[in-house]
């Protein structure tokens, strides 16, 4: 599974995840945002930052980038598998790129259909 397939499932059909794999995406987004973030939020200090995203220390040494990516995939591979009946996949005729949602009439390559 690419990871334009993942991002797809999970921003056009999470409500397909079960509650824990909810509550570990928006761990996810918390570690994401917690070290790319406004110049504004990244001048605070790392403690501010952390309970700014309810994150503690243990979080930000396990949840690295790699593992964030290959959890992302796994949970959209389950709903890709339990829920196959229920997802589009919405690709373009032309270039045969994912469209950004499931009812998208034009794909990255600008082609509308």
């Amino acid at each position: 599974m690419i990871m334009n397939i993942t991002d797809y499932i999970l921003n056009n059909y999470r409500k397909l995840a079960t509650s824990e794999e909810l509550k570990l995406l928006t761990k996810f987004s918390d570690v994401y945002f917690f070290y790319n973030n406004s110049a504004l939020i990244a001048a605070k200090s790392p403690e501010w930052r952390m309970k700014r995203y309810s994150l503690s220390q243990q979080d930000l040494e396990y949840y690295d980038e790699q593992k964030i990516a290959e959890i992302r995939e796994s949970i959209a591979k389950r709903i890709l598998s339990d829920h196959n009946e229920n997802i589009v996949l919405n690709y373009c005729p032309k270039c045969g790129e994912l469209a950004r949602t499931p009812v998208a009439n034009q794909a990255p390559c600008g082609h509308r259909w």
